[in-house]
């Protein structure tokens, strides 16, 4: 037993978790100095960064945290800052990639520096003035189904239509020819449209849109939709537990 718990300290390292700057109203960054919510943000992102199962002691006196935890863990987490400092944001996961943005963006509104370090050697350092080398094919390409209402369409120089949904506003390039082509004036209009892009890794926005075809609207047959309705209320009929009923009929939940 003593032996399996000599490997279990052996598996596990610690690294350490900080944030320095000044707050709101001028402050240094401290723990007597930073408000609850303030605090779980910084603890809800370190945790996302080190995930649930983990040891996280904050130190008195300023914003930082020791994390213990698997050696594998550890491991991959420093692997991941090398990563992102390198500007390699296509190697790190998701989940942790959006931690290290978020903690950028704040550095940048909030003039703060974050830290990771372990076993005292500075994996990244996140904060104003401190830039991450450019990323090797941080664009992709993509392919991108918009719908939306036409607002505009035409461009003398270069061609284009703008559509409109909840999203946002988007400028797609068209040919001249497709806009000589219509058979309808498709101005204020709700279209669906096929269109290549670009897809930015680090800052995760499309842009650079392209109209590679239209795409056509789904039309509701209200024949259809009637007949059905009316057939369901006829099937549904004197069923006390549709859910029993639609089990028993499946022959089980699966």
């Amino acid at each position: 037993m003593k032996n399996v718990a000599a490997r279990q300290r052996e598996d596990r390292k610690t690294l350490e978790l900080s944030v320095k700057g000044v707050t709101g109203d001028g402050r240094k960054i401290s723990l007597r100095n930073t408000d609850i919510d303030t605090l779980t943000k910084y603890l809800g992102q370190w945790r996302r960064l080190v995930g649930q199962n983990v040891d996280i002691k904050l130190e008195n006196g300023s914003i930082k945290a020791t994390v213990t935890a698997t050696s594998a863990l550890i491991a991959g987490l420093v692997a991941d800052c090398d990563h992102y400092a390198k500007g390699q944001t296509t190697e790190i996961p998701e989940e942790r990639l959006s931690v290290f943005l978020q903690m950028e963006q704040d550095a940048k509104e909030g003039h703060r520096q974050y830290g990771v370090t372990c076993e005292g050697r500075q994996c990244l350092r996140i904060g104003p003035g401190i830039h991450r080398k450019a990323a090797r094919n941080r664009v992709e390409e993509a392919e991108l189904e918009i719908e939306g209402a036409v607002t505009d369409a035409g461009g003398e120089g270069s061609p284009n239509i703008h559509l409109f949904n909840k999203h946002g506003k988007y400028t797609i390039s068209v040919d001249r020819q497709f806009l000589e082509g219509l058979s309808e004036n498709i101005l204020y209009k709700t279209i669906r449209v096929l269109v290549k892009c670009k897809y930015d890794v680090v800052e995760q926005v499309y842009k650079d849109y392209t109209l590679k075809e239209l795409v056509d609207m789904p039309v509701l047959d209200e024949q259809k939709l009637t007949a059905a309705i009316k057939q369901g209320t006829k099937d549904w009929q004197g069923v006390d537990d549709p859910y029993k009923w639609l089990v028993s009929v499946r022959g089980g939940e699966e």
